[in-house]
């Protein structure tokens, strides 16, 4: 009988009852690498483009099956998030649509042609761009209190409108990766960035709320853009108020 390489342990089936160690580990090759980080990336034994596919399909029913318990099937609404958004900002990053958004930010001014102001101009956009990093993420939570203020006659509490929120994001980033290519080939339309991305939000959002919760369809698209209209106009209510109190905070110190 042959032992765990990892613990010693003598082995009677295809894992270690010890450690959990395989008893048979086949040689390391490239195929197998790949196909590891892959697997450790999106886990596609659980449930990732089941998730992807699903909720394309019927999102009422895996947002319901989540809530409800039934997840084994399901992906991680805040993994399968990160994912999208990771590779959703890498290729904004790549094509250069992400630096062309930032620039929209700090148009240049009319003085910068003095080193000191393009200086800080530098600086400014640096910081633009490490916060854009962080809006999807930084929404997540504001999206969700508009959504559980509109529907806090129903049954869903304040976590279980975030995981909602977090499912229904992660598709409209979904949605707005070939929209990048759009901006890559025609950068003009980045323009109205701010709006399609608002509008985009309506629609998906409506269009499950319009299956979740049974709304008309010109109510539910209202609702959507309610939520993604509100929810980004309190996040910024809510950091210029944090802001303000911590530069007052710094200033005392100081």
């Amino acid at each position: 009988m042959s032992s765990c390489i990892n613990c010693g342990t003598p082995l009677n089936g295809h894992f270690c009852y010890a450690c959990g160690q395989k008893s048979a580990i086949p040689r390391i090759t490239l195929k197998n690498l790949i196909h590891n980080l892959f697997a450790i990336i999106t886990n596609v034994e659980h449930g990732f483009w089941f998730t992807f596919k699903a909720l394309f399909t019927r999102p009422e029913q895996v947002i319901r099956e989540y809530i409800a318990g039934n997840r084994v099937k399901y992906y991680h609404p805040i993994r399968y998030f990160i994912i999208w958004m990771g590779i959703s900002t890498l290729l904004s990053l790549s094509t250069g649509v992400f630096d062309t958004i930032v620039s929209q930010f700090n148009q240049i001014s009319p003085m910068a042609d003095d080193p000191e102001i393009v200086r800080q101009q530098a600086e400014m956009q640096k910081r633009i761009k490490a916060f854009l990093n962080f809006i999807p993420l930084l929404l997540l939570p504001f999206l969700s209190a508009v959504s559980f203020w509109l529907f806090r006659k129903r049954s869903y509490n304040y976590a279980e409108h975030l995981t909602m929120i977090t499912f229904m994001t992660s598709q409209v980033t979904i949605i707005g990766i070939p929209i990048i290519g759009i901006y890559y080939f025609f950068p003009s339309i980045l323009t109205y960035s701010f709006a399609i991305s608002i509008l985009v939000n309506a629609i998906y959002f409506g269009w499950i709320y319009h299956r979740l919760f049974q709304l008309k369809r010109l109510s539910s698209i209202l609702v959507g853009l309610a939520v993604a209209f509100f929810g980004l106009v309190l996040m910024y209510i809510i950091l210029g108020i944090l802001g303000i109190i911590i530069g007052f905070l710094i200033a005392l110190i100081l």
